[in-house]
């Protein structure tokens, strides 16, 4: 079957939330080197686990697989999509050096990962368990001879710690010395699945080992590699110090073996000390697409959420109850600013921008992927690549750019070439992120975010990246510069396996299908969708909330329609209609021409909304990652860009540009099954999961959410468990509902605030000469900001431009400190009243270029913080280097008000960062109305 579809949606972790546009399947289109029929679709499944069990074809009454409704050939790139949607890690040493040695973020693996708390896993990090993992000594051996380690039942020194999983022995005998690594071959070389989706392709593709599968790691989405670099008689040794040190603390023997305290070493290294980078784990880690995105299926949740099985999981839906960005910052120091960033953004949100980061605080929510065929699109013009000339322009029209010739390496080890051109033209493209910012075609949307977990990080990507501690506005990460698709093309082997392939990503994503209520309950399950107003659903829907669900969806099609509907024929960005009439049917069916029957209304018409007009917190939709010069200048439309100012200006009172300033309208489709609400999740309970901790050293202690407060005097609360079941979600579903209809100024306010210092080193150390003893004395200069601050006025703060202007500073401070301690008194007196005379010239010169250097008296700030808070005399740093130049610090300076007015990149107005207020749309109907409102909504 040749496909038709031209859409695709992906959304990511760590770090990217969304990616779509249209896309035109080019391998369906090209043929195929091999028929379909050469593989044994029902074989291929049968004899893999993870798509027998976890496929979810036999759920779906529509789709039909095996039933003639959906080809063999599309079942395949469907299944190969799935596997790269899961499997797929190629980043492995971005997360095992970049950040630490980069980011000064260390990521815990094994504080997260070991195998010894799997039954916790989930209430403390949101992570789901792999299915295809066993826990040595647990239950390896009765989960089958699949799963035991050259056939006995693995060790916890064996898996150093690690669970085991299906497939690990030739990891571990190469980790354990009993086999060289060059004998690992990457999963996905022989995968069948892939196989069979690269023969259908009529042009070759980039090798399959570039996907970089690796092996489980113990939790959906988390994969392992074995180091190179691994020594395991210097891991032992690790080991064996910690266990020594615990006995002579007096510790009780820790219940770990020295391959797993070689971990508990490491960690503190990497920590709680200067970052050793000479260390080398066994393992590296990757994250899949699926770490962020799969989630326990809505309709059929484990029973027990530490043991799923695949038939549990599905890889689309959005994991809500996630602390992606928590793990992402397990090792950092609570005094990083690193830790601040990562650690306060909620469950089922991450920063996109937390790596490539602008300085902007930017968590968001992990969005479902589903009923994609239904999403509107956009005609936006942008600059891309292709490699057929003028593909997808409308109307054909297009202007040539640039080309590239680009060689590549198949699977059999055959090289073959390809040219790819750059054009600009007008594309049909869906508007992705938040704020819709990712609008160049899906092909491109998909690499981004791979390439924001972290692929060819070395070779593409970090050099692009702000080096958060580098001051030097001449040198390599002062600030951004655009990501080049042309050059990671040419560089990264793993660019080019993941674009080749992205057409089968495509076709997985396009099957997504919602997963609505009615079927989860006991009493309406196997309702069809043209049956939605069957009785028995209906009457269960109506009895929980004393209201007509039909007075419902009358409130919503007057109230909400204009936003939260695509049964809209205009397709214009920032152009909103009148409320649809009442005869409107929200439920309506399409006809896919695979046969398959879908919702027909995608129930959201992603057009850009001002955050003037939401209300809503604004510092997410004025990220500048892209804007022209910055990352991802080449993952943004020039459309977007040039979207109409909403009148917004930073703190400088500089007008936005690049179309900053919006968000995109979402979809309510299933809102009963991804509560909390709005762009990060701020309306609604407080979810902080419900972690046991075990008894174990302090410094191992996994982590525990902080929740937000309305005042730093308060302390926060967590209000809900992490609870997926279907009462969970429907429970969680109302409380966020009901304040969300609930007027701004009678919620309760939110702030994440910091809980210690934070102290952020300026780059540099002002040195003076002691003239009694001619030795150099210096003292570090440091950003300190105390306690109880809101984590966004810190995160959003320009640290880079501040910490530069102090290196401006220090030689004109020191030219007129020096000019005053080598006058008289009276001279000094006379030259700071600005009286002209006798030996003041030099004091006043050099006070003229203080005065003069910034502009909204930033010099004359800066020159008060040191005379004020750091230096009374040359003789006083001399005396006391220590104490110089280490804070200015709110409570001993009031300047730090004034620093964030001048340098932040997000201050809202009047200071407010109330993190759940805005789109009050609704709030002002009777309590009876929010009743009927709530009942519709559960019901789409």
């Amino acid at each position: 079957m040749k496909s038709k579809w031209l859409y695709l949606v992906l959304f990511s972790g760590i770090l990217s939330i969304g990616a779509c546009t249209a896309f035109k399947d080019k391998n369906s289109q090209q043929g195929s080197r091999n028929p379909a029929g050469t593989y044994d679709i029902a074989s291929l499944v049968a004899n893999d686990p993870f798509n027998k069990d976890g496929y979810d074809h036999s759920s779906s009454k529509t789709r039909n697989f095996g039933g003639g409704k959906i080809s063999d050939e599309e079942l395949i790139r469907e299944l190969a999509g799935r596997e790269i949607w899961f499997k797929s890690a190629p980043n492995e040493r971005f997360h095992t050096y970049y950040f630490p040695q980069k980011l000064g973020s260390p990521i815990a693996w094994y504080k997260v990962l070991r195998a010894d708390r799997f039954q916790q896993r989930f209430d403390s990090w949101g992570l789901i368990n792999d299915p295809d993992c066993c826990v040595p000594g647990v239950n390896c051996s009765k989960k089958g001879p699949e799963f035991l380690y050259n056939g006995k039942e693995p060790t916890r020194e064996d898996t150093f710690g690690f669970e085991y999983c299906r497939g690990d022995d030739v990891m571990l005998d190469i980790l354990h010395g009993k086999r060289s690594h060059s004998e690992w071959e990457d999963p996905a070389v022989k995968n069948p699945i892939l196989q069979a989706a690269d023969a259908l392709d009529k042009n070759p593709r980039e090798h399959r080992k570039e996907l970089a599968f690796g092996q489980p790691a113990g939790a959906v989405g988390y994969r392992k590699f074995p180091n190179p670099r691994f020594n395991l008689a210097k891991w032992q040794a690790y080991g064996n110090k910690q266990l020594l040190d615990a006995k002579r603390r007096g510790q009780q023997a820790l219940e770990v073996t020295a391959n797993e305290a070689g971990w508990q070493e490491y960690e503190t290294r990497m920590s709680e000390t200067d970052i050793d980078a000479s260390i080398e784990p066994p393992f590296r880690i990757g994250k899949s697409c699926a770490s962020c995105h799969a989630a326990f299926d809505p309709l059929n949740p484990p029973t027990n959420y530490a043991q799923p099985e695949w038939s549990n999981i599905k890889g689309e839906t959005g994991n809500q109850y996630l602390n992606a960005a928590a793990i992402l910052g397990s090792g950092t120091r609570p005094n990083q600013i690193e830790h601040q960033m990562f650690l306060h953004t909620r469950a089922g949100a991450a920063d996109t921008s937390a790596v490539g980061h602008d300085f902007i605080n930017n968590p968001g929510t992990i969005n479902a992927i589903i009923n994609i065929p239904q999403r509107p699109t956009f005609v936006d013009n942008m600059i891309r690549w292709d490699d057929i000339q003028g593909e997808g322009a409308v109307g054909g029209k297009y202007k040539s750019i640039d080309k590239q010739n680009v060689k590549y390496t198949d699977s059999d080890g055959k090289t073959f070439s390809k040219t790819w051109y750059l054009e600009q033209k007008d594309f049909n493209t869906f508007h992705i992120l938040k704020g819709g910012e990712d609008s160049v075609g899906a092909d491109l949307a998909v690499q981004r975010v791979y390439i924001n977990v972290g692929m060819c990080a070395e070779q593409c990507w970090v050099n692009h990246l702000v080096n958060m501690r580098e001051f030097d506005k001449t040198a390599r990460g002062f600030g951004q510069t655009p990501f080049d698709i042309g050059q990671c093309r040419q560089d990264c082997a793993s660019w080019r396996a993941n674009e080749d392939r992205v057409g089968d990503v495509l076709t997985y994503l396009l099957s997504r299908r919602p997963t609505d209520l009615k079927d989860a309950l006991p009493q309406t399950k196997n309702i069809l969708v043209a049956d939605v107003k069957n009785k028995k659903f209906i009457e269960f829907v109506e009895k929980r909330y004393g209201a007509s669900v039909e007075q419902g969806k009358q409130i919503f099609t007057q109230r909400c329609s204009e936003c939260h509907s695509s049964q809209n024929t205009d397709r214009s960005d920032l152009t909103q209609r009148s409320s649809l009439s009442d005869a409107v049917d929200y439920f309506k069916t399409v006809t896919l021409p695979s046969g398959e029957i879908v919702r027909s209304d995608w129930l959201g018409n992603d057009k850009s909304t001002s955050v003037k007009e939401l209300g809503t917190y604004m510092c997410r939709s004025i990220h500048t990652n892209h804007s022209k010069g910055h990352v991802y200048e080449e993952f943004g439309s020039e459309t977007l860009r040039n979207r109409r100012a909403v009148g917004l200006t930073n703190s400088k009172g500089q007008a936005l540009t690049d179309g900053r300033g919006y968000y995109r309208n979402i979809s309510l489709l299933n809102a009963w099954a991804h509560a909390p609400f709005l762009h990060n999740n701020a309306v609604g309970p407080e979810i902080c999961g419900n972690e046991k901790v075990i008894g174990e050293d302090k410094q191992f202690n996994l982590w525990k959410p902080t929740a937000r407060a309305s005042s730093p005097s308060r302390v926060g609360r967590c209000e809900s468990s992490f609870d997926p079941s279907v009462n969970g979600r429907i429970a969680l579903f109302e409380k966020s509902f009901d304040e969300l209809l609930t007027p701004t100024s009678r919620r309760d306010k939110k702030v994440a605030y910091t809980d210690v210092d934070i102290s952020f080193p300026l780059g540099f150390k002002l040195e003076v000469n002691d003239e009694k003893t001619g030795l150099l004395k210096s003292a570090p200069l440091a950003l300190i900001i105390p306690k109880g601050t809101p984590v966004s006025y810190i995160t959003s703060l320009d640290m880079k431009s501040l910490g530069a202007d102090f290196i401006d500073f220090v030689p004109l401070y020191k030219e007129y400190k020096l000019a005053m301690l080598s006058s008289k008194v009276s001279d000094t007196v006379k030259a700071i009243k600005g009286q002209n005379t006798g030996g003041t010239n030099r004091i006043i010169e050099a006070r003229k270029k203080i005065n003069s250097y910034w502009k909204e008296k930033v010099g004359e700030n800066l020159a008060a913080t040191m005379a004020r808070n750091v230096i009374t005399s040359f003789d006083n740093l001399i005396s006391n280097p220590k104490g110089v130049f280490t804070s200015i610090a709110a409570g001993t300076n009031e300047r730090l008000k004034f620093y964030a007015q001048v340098y932040s990149n997000c201050l809202p107005e009047g200071g407010n960062f109330m993190e759940n207020g805005g789109h009050d749309f609704g709030t002002d109907l009777s309590d009876a109305d929010k009743q009927a409102l709530k009942a519709f909504l559960i019901t789409l």
